[in-house]
C-alpha cells in the first residue's frame, strides 16, 4: 500500500515541497547581524535539551531551527547579539505549536525556558512580530521530512538504528554555520550519504553511493555536492567534541541509543 502511495503521489509530493524550499532566503543569514557563529550554536545546543526535557518531537526541533535562521535572513533590520535568546525561545513557541499535539504553553516558556526574564507581553510581541516577518507562511519542509521521504523511497524507514543516525547527524550539523546555510533537501542528501556510510555494513542496508544514484531523480539530489557537504558533516563530527568542547547536550541526548550503533 506505501509502496503503490508512494508511486502514485511520491514525485507530486517532491516537487511541491521543493517549490516550497525554493522560497527560502538562507545564505549568511547571519552576515549583516552582530550574533556570531559559536553563540548561535550554543543556542541550538541549549534548544536539543529544553526541547528533549519537554518531550518535543524530532520535527519540532528542526522547524525551531529554521524559523530562527529564517528570521534573521528575512528581516531587514540589523540585529545585536541580545535578541538572540528571546528569538531562539519563541521559536520553539511558535515551532511546538505549529508541529506538536501537545505544545509548549506560554506559562512554560515564560517561566520554565525563558526563567522569567520575559514578560508575557514581550513574548506575544515578539511572536506577532517573527510572524509577520514569516507573511504568516511557516510550511517550508524540513530537512527532516526529506530525510523521512528519502528514507521512505530506500526502504530503510523502518530501520531504528539508521533513523537514529541519521536525525543525530542532522541534529549535529544545525550547530554548524556553514551547514545550516544549505537547502534542507541538500543537507537532508548530505546527512543521508553519511549516515547510510556509517551504517552500511547493517543487514538490510542500501549501499550510500547506490542510494544517492536513486534519490538524485527521485528528490532532485545532486550527487557531487551531497557527497561534498558530506565530507564537511563528517569532519565536524569528528572534530565536534574538540571544537565544541562546551556544547553537551546532543551527545547526552543520544547516548543510549548511540551506544548501541
Amino acid at each position: 500500500m506505501q509502496a503503490q502511495a508512494r508511486a502514485d503521489y511520491g514525485q507530486g509530493i517532491s516537487d511541491h515541497i521543493m517549490k516550497l524550499e525554493s522560497t527560502l532566503e538562507g545564505t549568511n543569514f547571519l552576515d549583516r547581524h552582530k550574533v556570531s557563529a559559536e553563540y548561535r550554536s550554543k543556542m541550538v545546543d541549549w534548544m536539543v535539551e529544553v526541547l528533549s526535557t519537554f518531550k518535543c518531537s524530532d520535527q519540532a526541533f528542526f522547524k525551531t531551527i529554521q524559523l530562527m535562521d529564517r528570521y534573521y535572513a528575512e528581516i531587514g533590520a540589523t540585529l545585536g547579539t541580545s535578541t538572540l535568546h528571546m528569538t531562539g525561545v519563541v521559536a520553539m513557541f511558535i515551532a511546538t505549536k505549529y508541529e506538536d499535539i501537545i505544545p509548549l504553553l506560554l506559562r512554560t516558556i515564560i517561566n520554565k525556558v525563558g526563567h522569567n526574564k520575559f514578560t508575557k507581553k514581550q513574548v506575544m510581541e515578539k511572536e506577532l512580530e517573527m510572524l509577520r516577518v514569516f507573511k504568516y507562511n511557516l510550511g517550508a519542509p524540513t530537512v527532516l521530512e526529506h530525510l523521512e521521504r528519502m528514507s521512505a523511497e530506500l526502504g530503510i524507514a523502518d530501520n531504528h538504528q539508521i533513523q537514529v543516525v541519521f536525525t543525530y547527524l542532522a541534529k549535529m550539523a544545525c550547530h554548524n554555520y556553514e551547514l545550516s546555510q544549505l537547502s534542507a533537501s541538500e543537507l537532508a542528501g548530505s546527512v543521508a550519504y553519511v549516515g547510510l556510510k556509517i551504517c552500511e555494513k547493517q543487514k538490510g542496508t542500501v549501499k550510500s553511493d547506490a542510494a544517492l544514484k536513486k534519490l538524485t531523480e527521485l528528490c532532485q539530489l545532486n550527487v557531487k555536492l551531497a557527497k561534498a557537504n558530506g565530507r564537511v558533516l563528517l569532519n565536524f563530527a569528528k572534530a565536534f567534541d574538540k571544537t565544541h568542547p562546551t556544547l553537551k547536550n546532543l551527545k547526552a541526548t543520544y547516548a543510549e541509543e548511540l551506544k548501541q550503533i
